[in-house]
Formats: structure tokens, sequence, C-alpha cells
């Protein structure tokens, strides 16, 4: 459970350094991301992410993706995938998290 919200607040914050912790305190190597998990309508779909123990960051996010017309909310990762992409398809991006690190 801890490891999903963290993984959240991660993958949605707009500081690098919540990012870089994430990375280094679980020794991730690649994050794997569906293309449309920056969508509010993304944890719509996804009925398992709103209906979780962790819902309460699930909400967190789904209003902070809502109200990103201010910049300092857009995910910081949104802005490094062009750069650390190592593979994509349709839909999923890998990202090099040594890249993430430099």
């Amino acid at each position: 459970k801890q490891r999903t919200i963290d993984l959240l607040q991660a993958q949605y914050s707009s500081d690098i350094r919540v990012l870089k912790l994430f990375i280094d305190k679980y020794k991730i190597n690649y994050l794997l991301l569906d293309s449309n998990a920056f969508s509010p309508d993304y944890f719509i779909r996804k009925k398992w992410l709103t209906n979780s123990s962790w819902q309460n960051e699930t909400e967190k996010v789904i209003n902070q993706l809502n109200s990103q017309a201010k910049l300092e909310l857009t995910p910081i990762l949104t802005k490094l995938i062009p750069s650390c992409t190592s593979v994509s398809t349709n839909n999923l991006v890998l990202i090099d998290t040594s890249c993430i690190n430099k």
C-alpha cells in the first residue's frame, strides 16, 4: 500500500526531488507509464484506483490534474518523458530513471 501511495505521489509531483527520492528509495530502474495516465479521466476509468485503500491519494491526483492550468501543478514527469523515454508503443512509455537522476 505504501509503495503505491509513494508511486502516486512521485509520478504526479511537480517537484523533481519527490520523484528522485522515490526512485532512490525503491531502487527503480525504469518506470512504465500509460500515456493516458496524466488525464483525470484515466482515474475515472480505472475504478480500482478510485475505490482502493489509497483513495485519498488518488483524489488528490485527480484534483491536481484538473487544476494543472497552473504550471506549478504540472507533474514534472510529463516534462521528462520526451528526453528520458527508452521505448514507447501506442499507449505505453518506458522511462529510464537514470536519465531522471542526471
